[in-house]
């Protein structure tokens, strides 16, 4: 469905924020090779301005707190190792309303230090895409991520081995894998016990899961013969959550039965086509088809392929803008398009396989480096049951 109409399209819709920007691109890397501005993340940051791009080369970086609309785009073997002995946490915090913060390609890595990175506190919007977690620490206890107190994130095909805390948040999760932490026993001096975790915790959150794989931590023998029990897969507080597609996976960790925990009052929309393992208890439920895209290369001078899924003989529509929302719209979910930088990328009935493919053409233009092109869909029988996709933050490189 790529055709040079879409592209213009796609470039009218960018390409007046992106100018506006007049971005500058800082080389960061470890190794001082040939063209690098700066040798570690932390000066990089301070140096940049809202819009500006940090390209980080294969070495490891030593974290930061972030308060600017930047994009951080990894390079093969680029990580930034957080914890006490590598300068605390990674924390982006305060960017303000109107700008966005994005990060792509890079790997976060734990080391003695509990929810090293943090997005917390922003009225502007935060992308993370193909961004991993990795614990150093076979001692580690909780969460590796915190995302508190934000109006707007979309994690696109991010990985967490040991799960993420969402506290009074909008979060969108495409194409991910999110496992909690497992029961587990250390000797050292004694035989200790450490308890498994859940893979989401969510506190008054508003989360939509599409697409991705979300367990929770598994059981373990104890130190006395006893069996340190799994965790569900996710636990809620007063949160609404949306789990779509039939390629989302939600299961219990091993010696527990539960998949889903609600405390308080919990809604949730769960698609008929997700796979399901263990039970939902605290829940008003409401089983619903929903559309899902899910988008992957987004390279320049290559293209962003969108896998749009709904039911067999749905209408479906795909569009791209910058990032704007979410903006509730009643019996049509949550809209993220910003309209003043709208593009219709195409549409059409769903077939028999229940998933159509299109091919968006992306400009080989310098000025989109770094720049959040948010996609999301329409879809549904019909227009009184359409409903909107999930939104995915795609974050254009190079690579």
């Amino acid at each position: 469905m790529a055709s040079s109409i879409v592209t213009c399209l796609l470039v009218a819709a960018v390409s007046t924020a992106a100018l506006a920007s007049a971005q500058k691109t800082y080389i960061v890397d470890a190794n001082n090779g040939p063209g690098a501005d700066y040798l570690d993340l932390p000066a990089a940051v301070k140096a940049a301005n809202h819009g500006d791009v940090l390209v980080l080369r294969a070495g490891t970086y030593t974290p930061t707190t972030i308060t600017k609309g930047i994009a951080i785009l990894g390079r093969p073997g680029a990580a930034i190792r957080t914890g006490s002995l590598f300068g605390g946490k990674l924390t982006v915090t305060g960017v303000p309303g109107g700008q966005r913060f994005r990060m792509r390609g890079v790997v976060v890595q734990e080391l003695m230090e509990v929810e090293s990175f943090q997005i917390t506190g922003n009225s502007g919007s935060v992308h993370l895409e193909e961004v991993d977690g990795l614990t150093l620490n076979a001692a580690h206890q909780g969460y590796l991520w915190l995302i508190q107190a934000n109006n707007a994130v979309t994690l696109a095909s991010c990985n967490s081995p040991s799960g993420c805390r969402i506290v009074q948040s909008n979060v969108v999760i495409t194409g991910g894998s999110y496992h909690g932490e497992n029961a587990k026993t250390l000797l050292l001096h004694g035989c200790f016990e450490f308890r498994s975790f859940p893979a989401l915790e969510l506190d008054r959150a508003t989360v939509h899961i599409a697409q991705s794989d979300v367990s929770g931590g598994n059981g373990s023998p104890g130190c006395n013969k006893n069996t340190l029990s799994g965790s569900e897969a996710i636990f809620a507080n007063s949160s609404h959550v949306v789990i779509a597609g039939p390629k989302s996976m939600v299961r219990a960790g091993t010696q527990s039965s539960v998949a889903l925990f609600g405390h308080g009052t919990c809604s949730l929309v769960l698609d008929p086509t997700a796979q399901i393992t263990g039970t939902h208890t605290g829940f008003s439920v409401t089983m619903e088809r929903r559309p899902t895209i899910v988008v992957s290369g987004n390279r320049l001078g290559g293209q962003s392929t969108v896998e749009f899924a709904t039911a067999k003989g749905d209408l479906f529509v795909l569009y791209a803008s910058l990032s704007w929302g979410p903006v509730t719209i009643p019996g049509l979910g949550d809209a993220w398009l910003d309209p003043s930088y709208l593009a219709y990328l195409g549409g059409g009935v769903q077939g028999s396989s229940e998933v159509t493919t299109l091919l968006i053409p992306i400009p080989n233009l310098t000025v989109f480096r770094g720049l959040p092109v948010l996609f999301e869909g329409i879809g549904g029988p019909g227009l009184s049951n359409f409903r909107f996709t999930n939104a995915v933050g795609a974050v254009l490189d190079v690579r």
